[in-house]
C-alpha cells in the first residue's frame, strides 16, 4: 500500500485533539482544543455539537495536506449518546460529572443491588457523580422520562462519534467493560443492571473489535472535511485501553502503567479478573483490553487535583515555583509531618472517595471551599512548600493506586502522560518504591498512538500484534531517591484522610 495517513480523534475530557499519523505510526502534526461543557438545567452535558464542528473544521484545514486514508477514536470514559429513530440525540450527552446526590445513588443501588455485590461480577468499583455509565443512564431514564421514551439507540463515546461520521452504529468491549456496571465479566455477556435497565436491547447486538472498521465516511461528513469517500472509520477504543495497547503489543513484562492525565490510571494486565477481599468497596476494577483480556485498574483525578491547587499557587503567589526537585525542602516536610494536602477536589472519586478535599497546617484544617474564597495567601507566605506538599499527596495517592492494581515488588513501574514531566513527583515514587524501577516512557501521545494501531490494522487488514516492530517505547529511568522518614508521613497522611 502506498503512503498514506491516519487521522486520530482523541476525545480527552479537558483537550480534544487531532492528531495525524503516518504509516509507520509516527506522529506528524497535532492541534489541540477545550471546549466548555453546557447546562442544561439540572445536568451539565457535553457539547458534543461544538466538538464534532471544531474537529470537521479541522479536519477539513489538513485533509488537502494528508492522504488521510483512515480515521479512529480514542476517547475518554463514563460518557454516551441516546439516540431516537432518526439517529438524533434526545439530550446532549450527560457530563459524568454532573453529581446527583446521595438520594440517586441509594435507589440506583436498591434497583440493581449493593455496590459490593455488583463488583465482581461487573469488575466495577462504585464511583461518585456519574463515573459508572449505567447511573448515567438511570439518570435520564429517571430524570426525563418523556425524552428517554424516545430512546432507541445507546452508543458509548467513540462510536457516537464513529455513527456521526459514518451514520453506522457499533459496539466493542474497551469502553462496554470501563466501570460501567453494564458487562458480566464471569459470565461474558450483558450484566443483571443493562438487563434491568433495558440497555441490552438498546445498544448494538453485535460486537466488533476496536479494529475492525465502522464504516466508510458518509457523504456528508466527506464534503465538510474535505475527505475521499472511501476513507474508513474503526470502531475506536476507550483511551486508557488506547494507551496501554503500545505496551501489549510491545511484549512488555513484568510491569505496572501509571497513564497520567486529567484521571490519573494505574493498569496491570492480569490472565483474570480476581479481587481480593479487602478490595470490595475500593476504587478497584477492570477494564478489557484491545485483546478482550482483564486489565486490573485503580484511579484517581490526579491531573484534576494538580490543576486545581496549582491555579490557587498562581493566584496568590504567581508562578515560578518548584522548577526542580528541592531535597531539602522536600525532607522537611516529610520530617516535620505539619503540612498535608487531602484529596478530593471531586469527591466521591479516586481512591479515597469519602475525604474532603483540604489542607493540614500546623494542626488546623483549611477546607478546599475556604481557599478558593480567601486564597492561599490568607494561610501561607509562599508556594514553594505548598507545590512539595501537593506533589507528595499526589504520589501517596499513586502509592495506594498502585497497590490496588496489582504492584509487586520488583515490577517496573511506567510513567506515561502529563506527570511525566513533574520531576517532583516521579522522584517521589522511587523513594516511594525502593525496590522497584519508576522508568518515564517517550510515548507523548500514547492513546492516540493506540488508536492510530488500530486505523493501520484496519486499514491493512492485520492484527496489532504484527505491528511490534514499530513500537518505539523509548523509556528514562527517574533517579533513585531517599527521603526519610516518609513511611511515618504517609502513616500520618491516611490518619488524617480517615
Amino acid at each position: 500500500m502506498k503512503n498514506y495517513q491516519i487521522a486520530v480523534f482523541d476525545l480527552g475530557k479537558t483537550n480534544k485533539k487531532l492528531l495525524i499519523f503516518d504509516q509507520n505510526l509516527d506522529l506528524l502534526e497535532q492541534t489541540s482544543t477545550q471546549i466548555d461543557e453546557i447546562e442544561m438545567g439540572g445536568f451539565k452535558a457535553e457539547n458534543a455539537a461544538e466538538i464534532f464542528r471544531w474537529y470537521k473544521e479541522k479536519l477539513a484545514g489538513l485533509s488537502g495536506k494528508y492522504d488521510i486514508r483512515a480515521i479512529s477514536i480514542s476517547s475518554h470514559g463514563a460518557a454516551f449518546a441516546a439516540l431516537d429513530e432518526r439517529g438524533e440525540l434526545v439530550l446532549p450527552p450527560v457530563c459524568y460529572t454532573t453529581e446527583p446526590g446521595d438520594d440517586f445513588h441509594n435507589r440506583f443501588f436498591a434497583a440493581f443491588g449493593h455496590p459490593n455485590v455488583l463488583q465482581k461480577p461487573t469488575a466495577t468499583a462504585e464511583l461518585k457523580a456519574l463515573i459508572n455509565i449505567a447511573q448515567g443512564i438511570y439518570f435520564i431514564k429517571e430524570k426525563y422520562p418523556s425524552q428517554y421514551g424516545k430512546v432507541r439507540h445507546l452508543l458509548n463515546y467513540p462510536q457516537y462519534y464513529g455513527y456521526l461520521m459514518t451514520g453506522r452504529f457499533g459496539i466493542e468491549k474497551t469502553y462496554l467493560g470501563s466501570h460501567t456496571y453494564l458487562w458480566d465479566y464471569e459470565k461474558d455477556e450483558w450484566s443483571s443492571v443493562a438487563k434491568g435497565l433495558g440497555a441490552d436491547k438498546l445498544y448494538p447486538s453485535k460486537f466488533s473489535k476496536p479494529w475492525d472498521i465502522l464504516g466508510t465516511v458518509d457523504g456528508e461528513f466527506a464534503a465538510a472535511a474535505g475527505l475521499k469517500p472511501d476513507v474508513i472509520v474503526t470502531l475506536g477504543i476507550h483511551d486508557s485501553n488506547g494507551a496501554l495497547l503500545p505496551y501489549l503489543i510491545s511484549g512488555f513484562q513484568n510491569f505496572i502503567l501509571n497513564s497520567t492525565g486529567t484521571w490519573c490510571v494505574v493498569m496491570r494486565p492480569e490472565k483474570k479478573v480476581a479481587f481480593k477481599e479487602d478490595e470490595i468497596g475500593k476504587t478497584v476494577f477492570y477494564n478489557i483490553s484491545a485483546f478482550e483480556e482483564p486489565v486490573k485498574t485503580a484511579i484517581f483525578m490526579g491531573g484534576e487535583e494538580y490543576a486545581v491547587y496549582d491555579e490557587l499557587i498562581r493566584k496568590s503567589f504567581g508562578g515560578g515555583y518548584q522548577v526542580s526537585f528541592q531535597q531539602n525542602l522536600y525532607q522537611k516536610i516529610i520530617s516535620e509531618k505539619k503540612l498535608f494536602i487531602l484529596p478530593s477536589v471531586v469527591k466521591g472519586a479516586g481512591q479515597f472517595p469519602g475525604s474532603d478535599a483540604r489542607i493540614v497546617a500546623d494542626g488546623r484544617t483549611i477546607p478546599l471551599e475556604e481557599i478558593r474564597n480567601k486564597g492561599l495567601s490568607e494561610f501561607f507566605r509562599n508556594g514553594d512548600e505548598l507545590y512539595a506538599a501537593l506533589n507528595i499527596s499526589l504520589a501517596l495517592q499513586t502509592e495506594v493506586a498502585l497497590q490496588r492494581a496489582g504492584m509487586e515488588e520488583g515490577m517496573t513501574i511506567y510513567v506515561e502522560g502529563g506527570f511525566r514531566k513533574n520531576e517532583q513527583y516521579n522522584r517521589i515514587l522511587t523513594a516511594l518504591f525502593p525496590g522497584s524501577q519508576v522508568c518515564l516512557t517517550e510515548l507523548k501521545e500514547a492513546s492516540a498512538l493506540g488508536a492510530a494501531v488500530l486505523g493501520k490494522a484496519a486499514l491493512e487488514r492485520v492484527d496489532p500484534m504484527s505491528m511490534r516492530n514499530l513500537m518505539k517505547i523509548n523509556f528514562e529511568p527517574v533517579e533513585k531517591t531517599i527521603l526519610e522518614e516518609i513511611a511515618s508521613y504517609r502513616e500520618e497522611f491516611l490518619r488524617l484522610i480517615g
